[in-house]
């Protein structure tokens, strides 16, 4: 069981560093003069009042919002805003909180499976207790 849980761990903080590395490398850049790298930096203000978090990697401001609970996987309110005028960074952010969720939704019946909670038809047939 435990097993089960860290490969889950793992499956969905591995999707969620994905989309990261995703939205940094194709969305972001580091040329500090391109207008997706300005849009992300303005944005990014709106969502941290560490005016020094300003001045560093695109990298380093993912950890601080992760570190401040901004974003976390399956949590991109943050993302959603700072890209809101990126169609191809948004589909990439919805899909991974899709796929997060679904994974999280298989864990869950997982669970509820291992426990013993069945899923029973009481249709229209007669049980004798």
């Amino acid at each position: 069981m435990a097993e089960k849980k860290s490969s889950l761990f793992n499956d969905i903080r591995r999707t969620h560093n994905a989309l990261l590395a995703q939205l940094i490398i194709d969305h972001v850049g580091n040329d500090t003069s391109t207008e997706t790298y300005i849009n992300w930096k303005t944005k990014f203000k709106d969502h941290c009042d560490n005016t020094r978090m300003l001045n560093l990697a695109v990298t380093a401001n993912c950890q601080h919002l992760e570190l401040m609970n901004i974003i976390s996987p399956g949590k991109y309110d943050a993302l959603r805003d700072i890209f809101s005028e990126d169609p191809e960074a948004l589909s990439k952010i919805n899909n991974a909180a899709d796929e997060i969720q679904r994974m999280e939704s298989a864990a869950q019946f997982s669970d509820i499976k291992t426990k013993g909670v069945f899923f029973v038809d009481v249709s229209c047939n007669e049980i004798e207790i």
